[in-house]
């Protein structure tokens, strides 16, 4: 997938054009049952806008200054699965103070002593405060998780935050 992205990124596909051609490489060269999640965004600073595809990725979260969430769904399947299938544009508008929050599902579905998972809705309260510095969010979301879950990961907990200025 890396060098499929290094591959055709440059090349200006739209990011729902380069998860289609993404996948049907992948799907033509991969065991039966494997697959890959994947979500593929451009960042228009000039702009204030986002543009994307979701390819069965956990949706990342777009957390306005107000507090108000856009989860960024729009795509399609997961890479690998099914050639030719399509997908989606997805575009946002961005403003200042913004927070995207892309993670893995480590984040949500960490366990605690009682068996609940983390969820969304504690990830959202997590962030329910407010956005505009990256690594304060990020570090105010690994530390609930961490708290919540005792530290006891099952998989993989990968985070990343961009601020909009």
């Amino acid at each position: 997938l890396q060098a499929i992205v290094r591959a055709f990124a440059p090349s200006g596909l739209a990011p729902h054009e380069l998860c289609a051609k993404a996948n049907q490489l992948i799907a033509a060269n991969v065991a039966p049952g494997k697959y890959i999640t994947f979500f593929y965004a451009v960042i228009d600073t000039a702009h204030m806008r986002l543009d994307y595809c979701n390819a069965g990725h956990n949706p990342p979260i777009l957390h306005h200054r107000d507090g108000t969430v856009e989860w960024l769904r729009d795509g399609g399947p997961v890479l690998g699965v099914l050639p030719g299938a399509p997908y989606a544009a997805g575009a946002v508008e961005l403003r200042s103070g913004d927070c995207l929050v892309l993670y893995t599902d480590g984040i949500t579905e960490a366990f605690n002593a009682a068996d609940e998972e983390f969820g969304e809705e504690r990830l959202i309260r997590a962030l329910d405060q407010p956005a505009g510095i990256a690594e304060e969010s990020r570090q105010r979301i690994m530390v609930a998780v961490t708290e919540f879950s005792n530290g006891n990961f099952h998989d993989d907990a990968t985070m990343m935050i961009a601020s909009m200025k």
